[in-house]
C-alpha cells in the first residue's frame, strides 16, 4: 500500500456493528470459541475495544489511534 495514502489498512473500515475489520475478526473468533466479550465497552469516559467486565479483563486492538500519547496514558 502507498505510504502517502490516507487509508490505513483495516483500521479505517468500519462495519455496521461499529467495529473495524480487525476488531470484527477478533470478535467473531472469540464468539466461535465461546468467549462472550462486550464490544466497544464504555469505562468511565473511555471506550475499550472489548471487555469482560466480570473478569476485569480489557482487550485493545493495536492500531494507529493508539499511537497518540493521550491513548497511551
Amino acid at each position: 500500500m502507498d505510504d502517502d495514502n490516507d487509508f490505513d489498512h483495516e483500521w479505517d473500515i468500519k462495519l455496521d456493528n461499529g467495529l473495524n475489520v480487525t476488531e470484527n475478526k477478533l470478535f467473531e473468533s472469540m464468539k466461535r470459541i465461546g468467549l462472550n466479550s462486550k464490544a466497544q465497552y464504555k469505562i468511565s469516559q473511555k471506550t475499550v475495544d472489548f471487555a469482560f467486565p466480570d473478569e476485569g479483563v480489557v482487550i485493545e486492538i493495536n492500531g494507529p489511534y493508539h499511537d497518540a500519547e493521550e491513548q497511551k496514558l
